[in-house]
């Protein structure tokens, strides 16, 4: 997928700090972050006025509890499964449950990606099985969650595309809100093809967030580009960034509007989930591997074996 500066420029100019800060989950989720931490991203988050901030769910007690003190409309969001997806779905529901009853208001969780890959490798029954327990997977997230905003997490490095279309049609049955690319801690991050490919599935009816590896300005934007291209899109509703780079970004905008010299020139490959294969499953390399021997931007290949 092949993004220039000429695609990007109109959302740029039309994009104001505020509009884009809203957009922002303000993120920290490493597991060596002590509880001041938790409190300074809060606080960064009404300096801001980003839209939520997304913790581990044992900080969502704490969270709720300071911003009693400390009122504004930054949400909690928490996530749930996390990072692996690989919990029962009891476990799963038990704590959304828990995050709503300590505060939280959007709860992010990990779809079971190991099912997801079994729908595509089943037939018959046994594929039914598996699709079903995904359903069933999110739903019960999604009762437990009680009204809260549930955005899944697909993981999308570790799925083929006719998966993560899958994917976003179960999460949509289910009654999710959002689909969700990453987790941060997955053997890729969020990639523009992944993007557009969700976009296309849930239409304006869910939300898109990308989330692992949107570390600056450019990142951001190009993620607009892929899932948010309308000014309707680009709302806190139909459109989410998880990170931890969200000042830098905002603080970005605004010197953006004057020079073009943010955009880096990049070929295609750098923003190809082609070009990051090495810790995928063998099934899911060798899918990527095809893709880009047959790409029409191959020649760009040249600098890099596989």
């Amino acid at each position: 997928m092949r993004i220039k500066k000429t695609d990007l420029l109109p959302i740029v100019n039309d994009l104001k700090e505020e509009e884009l800060a809203g957009l922002i989950d303000h993120t920290k989720l490493k597991p060596h972050e002590p509880k001041t931490k938790m409190l300074a991203l809060y606080d960064e988050a009404v300096r801001h006025n980003f839209a939520s901030v997304c913790v581990n769910s044992c900080w969502a007690k704490t969270i709720k509890n300071y911003r009693k003190l400390n009122p504004s409309n930054v949400k909690l969001c928490c996530v749930v499964g996390f990072p692996l997806g690989q919990m029962s779905t009891e476990a799963k529901a038990f704590e959304a449950s828990y995050v709503r009853k300590h505060g939280a208001d959007e709860v992010d969780m990990v779809i079971n990606i190991g099912k997801v890959r079994e729908i595509s490798s089943f037939s018959g029954r046994e594929r039914g099985l598996a699709r079903n327990y995904v359903l069933k997977d999110v739903r019960e997230v999604v009762k437990a969650s009680e009204n809260a905003i549930v955005k899944v997490i697909l993981e999308t490095g570790y799925l083929l595309d006719e998966e993560i279309v899958e994917a976003c049609k179960i999460c949509e049955e289910a009654g999710a809100d959002f689909v969700k690319t990453s987790t941060g801690f997955g053997p890729m991050g969020a990639y523009p093809h992944h993007l557009k490919l969700m976009r296309g599935v849930v239409g304006d009816r869910l939300g898109v967030k990308v989330a692992g590896g949107i570390r600056n300005f450019l990142d951001a934007i190009r993620s607009l580009y892929a899932a948010a291209n309308t000014k309707e899109l680009r709302t806190p509703s139909k459109f989410r960034i998880g990170t931890s780079a969200g000042i830098n970004i905002v603080n970005t905008l605004g010197w953006a509007k004057y020079t073009d010299v943010w955009f880096v020139e990049e070929i295609p490959c750098k923003i190809c989930p082609s070009n990051y294969t090495s810790k995928l499953p063998i099934k899911i390399r060798n899918h990527y591997i095809k893709k880009c021997r047959t790409c029409a931007e191959k020649e760009y290949r040249k600098f890099r074996d596989f």
